[in-house]
């Protein structure tokens, strides 16, 4: 009897995530300045860029639980279970996350990556001392950092409001238009009845 051949049953929703992985990779891979610059804001970037539905921290908590799934993988040889089995079954998205992997690799032994956190909010201590100059730009970048998420968060609740105030306009315009045909009807029966 032949050998039968397995087949794999790829759910829509892995099919999807890693579609969409392997666009945020692509796009990390072309943009290696960007992330040294600050990750957190390069995966935001790669979820625009790549059109996926995740909101900024689930893609940076994603793509860095991939690249600590594929970094013990190199040094172990082991696939570990923290990450989705996709990144081992896609061989397209395993080789982006493997270059990306050693595009890391390399800046960090030259020394021109950032470390930073999960968040983009708090910056790694690193083994040698801050200067002035570099603790000031860090707050500096903090300060930017707050003041847009503050400015963003003031401007959707705003826009809520105003599609609410909108709403609640059109529903009263209704309303008053209805209001008003009734009680033109109503007096024009009463007009009518006068008559009789």
């Amino acid at each position: 009897m032949p050998p039968t051949k397995r087949t794999r049953e790829i759910s829509q929703e892995s099919y999807v995530k890693s579609i969409g992985l392997i666009r945020v990779f692509m796009f990390l891979n072309n943009n290696i300045n960007m992330w040294n610059e600050n990750n957190y804001n390069a995966c935001d970037e790669a979820k625009k860029r790549a059109d996926v539905t995740w909101d900024a921290k689930i893609t940076y908590n994603i793509v860095k639980t991939c690249i600590e799934a594929m970094n013990e993988y190199n040094e172990t040889g082991n696939k570990p279970n923290t990450c989705d089995s996709i990144i081992w079954d896609n061989k397209r998205l395993n080789s982006l996350i493997r270059v990306f992997c050693n595009k890391i690799v390399k800046e960090e032994k030259q020394g021109t990556m950032k470390d930073r956190k999960n968040d983009g909010g708090i910056e790694n201590i690193l083994s040698r001392p801050f200067s002035i100059a570099e603790a000031k730009n860090l707050y500096n970048e903090k300060i930017k950092n707050v003041n847009f998420y503050a400015d963003k968060g003031k401007e959707m609740i705003e826009n809520g409001r105003k599609k609410q105030v909108d709403d609640i306009t059109k529903i009263w315009s209704t309303l008053t238009k209805t209001f008003e045909d009734e009680y033109n009807k109503i007096n024009k029966i009463f007009e009518e009845l006068k008559k009789l």
